[in-house]
């Protein structure tokens, strides 16, 4: 069987089937490296946006433990402030306020706000 007959020609003349065959090979060749031209650019796009990717990640990754290591430090301070106002056993007059009366304090600055 020919290409001739495949494609109805059955009246082609001798040489003809090698040209059709030849012909074909070229068309196919000529469309694969299109696509493959097309591919290799979308390759190196999706190669690049990948690269961005990791990039934007690791500056967003470094930036999140720097700012949770800060927040950790500002949280240890708060933490042993709250504890040196709840815990302080000092007598009043020796420059340290006990719990009860620092909230005393703010109660009353707060219902001066309130009243104004």
């Amino acid at each position: 069987m020919n290409l001739s007959t495949w494609f109805g020609n059955k009246s082609a003349p001798a040489g003809q089937d090698k040209r059709d065959l030849a012909s074909l090979a070229t068309r196919t060749d000529t469309l694969v490296r299109q696509h493959l031209e097309a591919i290799g650019g979308e390759l190196t796009g999706a190669r690049a946006e990948l690269g961005q990717l990791r990039t934007l990640l690791a500056d967003a990754i470094g930036k999140l433990v720097t700012g949770f290591g800060n927040m950790n430090t500002l949280t240890a301070q708060q933490h042993q402030i709250a504890l040196s106002i709840a815990g302080s056993d000092s007598a009043p007059g020796e420059g340290h306020v006990s719990f009860e009366q620092f909230v005393q304090d703010t109660a009353a600055t707060l219902n001066v706000f309130v009243e104004a």
